[in-house]
Formats: structure tokens, sequence, C-alpha cells
């Protein structure tokens, strides 16, 4: 049974003044882009909304930066967790179309 992406992804609102930004990256390692993207959220996240949306399967020898950033923002989003893998992709590009929706 396959499930399109806004029947599984739960957006809670946000009715906040603040601006979004969407950070799409592979998976959540910890690696060098993972950790200037934790600092850029952890400087920013009082600010900016940050949504967070990976679409790579986790590999556990790379280690994981998941809960340090759901510490600073309650929107991360791994899509392997929840989607099948061909919907994976999807992801990113149906955060894109919710946030040019216009309020």
């Amino acid at each position: 049974m396959t499930s399109s992406v806004d029947t599984v992804v739960q957006i809670e609102e946000d009715h906040s003044d603040k601006p979004t930004v969407l950070l799409v990256m592979p998976f959540l390692a910890i690696g060098g882009a993972e950790r200037v993207a934790l600092d850029m959220v952890r400087e920013l996240h009082h600010e900016i909304r940050f949504i967070i949306v990976t679409f790579e399967n986790y590999d556990p020898s790379l280690g994981t930066t998941v809960e340090a950033f759901r510490e600073l923002t309650p929107y991360v989003y791994t899509a392997p967790d929840f989607l099948l893998s061909h919907l994976n992709y999807s992801l990113p590009l149906w955060f894109t179309v919710y946030l040019l929706q216009p309020l």
C-alpha cells in the first residue's frame, strides 16, 4: 500500500511572523555540512522557522545529528522513516509546494 506525502506528513500550524527556511539535505550524519547547518540553525532558530527535510536512508556508521536538530526545531522530517523508498525524493518537492501556497 502506498500513501501520498500529504497523508503521512503532519505540519503543525505556525502563526508566527518568522520567515521560513526549508533546509534539504540527503541525511543528517555527523559531518562538516551537518555541523555548519546545525550551527546556523542554533544561531538563528529564534528568528527563523527552519524546516529540515532529508531523503536518503540513514547509515548508522556515519552517526546522526537528527536529535540535535530536533532540540532546535520541531520540523525535522526524515523521509525514510515514514515513506516508501520510491517516495523519498517527493518529500522536498512537497514541502516546497506547501510553503509556496498563499496564506
